[in-house]
């Protein structure tokens, strides 16, 4: 009797997925998601739920929707930061493939603000258990071709044009429909008995339904292993040709933002779940303590709250450098934080409400100084970029004493 084969469910199943704001917008953490099937069956099989990892996505842009983008490039930037992604071409369709993923993106959020952890991203490969698939209609749209999550038994991986996606009971292989919107199946066999199907095309009609031998089975699995790991690029924050540290602080109108954090131990408590590291500091034009927070996975962030009596804690600013130099303070509370193109130092307003530039210089040699904590007199940098000078200033500086563990 012909056995059915795996069919796509048309809805999708949340897992608790959790929706992740970063400075380029809402982002979605994926990996709660479940991947499904629809039961179908005859008198002698049931294909059951799960067996597959293709998802259609259901109510989140669904399989072959357009997802209200018209470059690869702006799809890359509405994930957010701390994405990874890579360009590849898929067997059924000749249209380039954009391949993304946020397996890796393991979050802090402080004071409403998710911080990409992008030294963990760098240090955990390529090895990833949910991609989602990108094609380029005719008309510009981007179409989301499909979404796969494995079990976390094998990592997606990719060769000569074909996506294997398997899972522990179940060899998977997947290439493009013709007009490049869904994500098919080219190979699905099951180890429960062995059925499955083969394709030499993309057509459904043309499916090569029949049980193998488990030495076949096990055959197929070599192609799997033989195959590669996609070799995904990280999209970081892309700084302008005028931005400084405190840029996506400003942009956010997050400086001086007054938190839900009633006292800085309050503050500590909270953040300690979110994988963070603490110090102290007193920085220069305010009289008062600092609590300086930094996430662990993410060196070129450092944040700077204040407390005032009366008040919940405030967040008086965040530096976010390009992380080519650590974010240093000086004896005299002057806070270091340049960047491959900008000299950059800092001090907070009187008020202790705001993080504001004490020096700024670029590398074509303009910018500004000021010895208070009031704009309004910064006067011009008659200097250079490369001043000797300024550069000691950063080396000399000390690096920030970070762990305190409760504050007394």
């Amino acid at each position: 009797m012909k056995k059915t084969g795996v069919k796509i469910a048309t809805g999708m199943m949340f897992a608790g997925a959790l929706a992740m704001t970063s400075f380029a917008g809402a982002a979605v953490t994926e990996n709660a998601y479940l991947a499904t099937a629809e039961k179908t069956e005859t008198v002698e099989y049931k294909v059951e739920e799960n067996e597959s990892s293709l998802t259609d996505c259901g109510e989140w842009n669904g399989l072959g929707s357009h997802t209200s983008q018209y470059s690869f490039e702006d799809e890359i930037k509405s994930s957010g930061y701390g994405v990874k992604y890579a360009y590849i071409k898929v067997d059924g369709c000749d249209k380039d493939v954009l391949a993304e993923t946020t397996w890796f993106r393991d979050e802090a959020t402080i004071a409403g603000y998710s911080f990409a952890n992008y030294q963990g991203i760098i240090d955990a490969g390529n090895g990833v258990y949910q991609v989602n698939f990108y094609t380029q209609s005719d008309d510009g749209e981007i179409i989301h071709a499909g979404y796969v999550l494995t079990d976390k038994n094998y990592p997606v991986k990719y060769k000569d044009g074909i996506i294997y996606a398997p899972n522990a009971h179940s060899y998977e292989t997947y290439i493009l429909s013709d007009n490049g919107r869904e994500l098919v199946h080219k190979d699905y066999f099951s180890d429960k008995d062995y059925w499955g199907y083969t394709n030499e095309t993309n057509k459904e009609s043309n499916r090569d339904e029949k049980v193998i031998t488990k030495e076949e089975y096990d055959k197929l699995w070599e192609n799997y292993y033989n195959a590669d790991e996609i070799d995904f690029s990280l999209y970081e924050y892309q700084f302008g040709e005028k931005d400084s540290s405190l840029t996506r602080c400003g942009n956010a109108n997050r400086l001086g933002y007054l938190t839900g954090y009633t006292d800085f131990q309050d503050c500590i408590n909270q953040l300690n779940s979110q994988h963070c590291r603490y110090a102290k500091g007193d920085i220069r034009g305010y009289k008062g303590e600092v609590l300086i927070v930094q996430p662990t996975g993410d060196l070129n962030c450092v944040c700077f709250f204040t407390k005032k009596n009366g008040e919940n804690v405030r967040l008086a600013g965040f530096l976010y450098t390009d992380g080519k130099y650590e974010v240093k303070i000086g004896d005299n509370g002057v806070i270091y934080a340049p960047n491959g193109r900008s000299y950059e130092t800092y001090m907070l307003t009187s008020d202790g409400k705001e993080l504001v530039h004490k020096d700024y210089v670029d590398n074509t040699n303009w910018g500004y100084t000021n010895e208070s904590a009031d704009q309004s007199k910064q006067v011009d940098f008659s200097g250079s970029f490369n001043d000797a000078k300024l550069w000691d200033n950063y080396n000399n500086a000390s690096e920030i004493d970070y762990n305190i563990t409760s504050w007394n």
